[in-house]
């Protein structure tokens, strides 16, 4: 299974990490694995960072367009065998595809979506390859 978290990057930060990516990966590896008595720090350059995600929107849509069931805050999507979790922070996708259709929806909602495979240190901006999916 793969394991993907979807970061909705601001216009500002696009602009200056696009073409920096390594950069913007590191900053949000350290967010991820932040200590407790730094959150108040880390909650502030993640704002600086990241726009929000619209948890109703997304959840909305895809109880509308597939059969999902709901387990905790997770959605399966059955005719994916996709597992997502929709925060205001970020979006996990657990996938048994690497090249899941449900990427191609994430970025229809957004062009400025950095995804992270922290497991595996890998990272992408999903408009990048959203064509070879």
């Amino acid at each position: 299974m793969n394991k993907y978290h979807l970061f909705v990057i601001n216009n500002e930060a696009y602009k200056i990490y696009k073409n920096h990516t390594d950069y913007l990966y590191k900053i949000l590896l350290t967010l991820f694995h932040m200590k407790i008595e730094d959150f108040d720090y880390g909650i502030k350059l993640y704002n600086d960072i990241c726009s929000p995600v619209s948890v109703k929107l997304l959840t909305n849509y895809f109880v509308s367009r597939f059969n999902t069931k709901k387990y905790n805050n997770y959605l399966y999507i059955d005719n994916t065998k996709d597992l997502i979790r929709i925060s205001p922070s970020n979006i996990l996708l657990i996938t048994p595809n690497r090249n899941s259709i449900l990427f191609k929806i994430f970025n229809i909602y957004n062009k400025k979506i950095l995804v992270i495979d922290f497991n595996n240190n890998k990272y992408f901006w999903l408009n990048d390859i959203i064509n070879n999916i």
